[in-house]
């Protein structure tokens, strides 16, 4: 994969080299075990501090979550074109590949992207950070409502008590105690709109997982992972724009407004105080770094999930959410004190925990049933 004729072209190749799917023969077992250690904490760390900043950049944007929208999108859009020319350059995609795919698909998964995106910049900006790991569990309930419904997929019972023990946790979170809890101040206009974007993610999912599929019949081999990722982002940027006048009437902003209302924006993203007031002298910093720690968490997730499976991937996931959910208790500039997380709050939290093992059961045995056998055979 590294070409040795050209020594100008190695550092390009091996570069790339993170997003080829390594055969596991291929792999030691030691330096994989080492690299599964390694992408695990990588996806826990990058995981909390693309959450923390992804909260922490939307204090001073919170007014103008269309702007940082379409800011964030041309950056994906940019990165992710260039991965797939660099890709394309030395020979690992065709132009086939690129050129054709389910367009129909694409747009879709570029539409879906941009409402979701937009509703979740605006429902997160009006809530407390540290319920949003919660909220964003309700994913898992659209995603079985959705498979059951429309395409009739059934899951195995154990699966279905680990979804109902989410969705239970999720519930006694909310649920009023004396005691406060972090669910009492927050706006349910903010968690219908967070909670509508994950509703939407679950169509994303299953447009991208079509792409793929077609892909691979078109093209006989993986479709890859770029050329979805690039189209998507384009098409996501372009949605946003349009979906700009929607967002400008739930705000209440005349037509005759927006142009002004956007260089106001602008001016917030570059650090300047808009008109508004709000102090934006840190949101240059601060976009720029969530989306870079959203970029690391990204590659965290495909390296891990390439090196070792599924299985450390959902475990690592599971740690994520209740390190989130503590590391939001600190203080942190830009972010408001967080407010009482409360006894039905932390039982709530500990029930969805609960029930994502449960979940992910089918998963985990198998390679606890490894782990037992290796034991016994190690024993004398």
């Amino acid at each position: 994969m590294i070409g040795k004729c050209k020594p100008a072209a190695t550092s390009k190749q091996e570069w790339l080299d993170i997003w080829r799917l390594p055969e596991e023969s291929s792999i030691p077992e030691q330096s994989k075990s080492k690299a599964t250690l390694f992408w695990s904490a990588a996806v826990v760390i990058t995981g909390i501090l693309n959450r923390i900043f992804y909260k922490m950049t939307l204090q001073p944007m919170r007014n103008y979550v269309i702007v940082l929208a379409q800011f964030q999108t041309f950056i994906y859009t940019v990165v992710y074109f260039s991965i797939l020319f660099l890709k394309y350059k030395s020979g690992k995609v065709t132009k086939a590949e690129i050129t054709n795919n389910n367009k129909r698909c694409l747009l879709a998964i570029g539409f879906t992207e941009a409402a979701a995106l937009i509703l979740g910049l605006m429902g997160a900006a009006m809530l407390p950070g540290v319920i949003l790991p919660l909220l964003q569990q309700s994913y898992l309930l659209w995603q079985i409502l959705v498979n059951k419904l429309l395409l009739g997929k059934g899951l195995r019972p154990v699966e279905y008590l680990g979804a109902s023990m989410v969705g239970a946790g999720v519930c006694f979170s909310a649920w009023p105690s004396k005691s406060g809890s972090a669910f009492a101040k927050a706006s349910p206009v903010g968690i219908t709109l967070f909670t509508v974007s994950l509703f939407l993610l679950v169509f994303d999912t299953l447009a991208k997982e079509q792409v793929f599929d077609e892909g691979e019949e078109r093209h006989k081999r993986p479709l890859d992972v770029f050329v979805v990722n690039s189209f998507g982002s384009a098409y996501q940027a372009i949605f946003v724009a349009l979906l700009l006048p929607f967002y400008a009437a739930f705000k209440g902003i005349g037509l005759k407004q927006l142009p002004h209302y956007l260089m106001q924006g602008l001016r917030a993203l570059m650090g300047m105080q808009p008109a508004c007031g709000t102090d934006c002298s840190a949101s240059p910093q601060l976009a720029a770094t969530y989306i870079l720690m959203n970029l690391c968490y990204n590659v965290s997730v495909l390296s891990l999930l390439r090196t070792a499976g599924n299985v450390p991937m959902s475990l690592a996931s599971s740690v994520l959410i209740p390190l989130t959910i503590w590391a939001f208790t600190w203080p942190w500039p830009y972010l408001d004190p967080t407010p009482a997380l409360g006894t039905h709050f932390l039982i709530g939290a500990s029930i969805m925990m609960s029930g994502l093992f449960v979940f992910n059961a089918p998963l985990w045995r198998p390679l606890l049933s490894r782990s037992d056998r290796g034991q016994q055979e190690v024993l004398p």
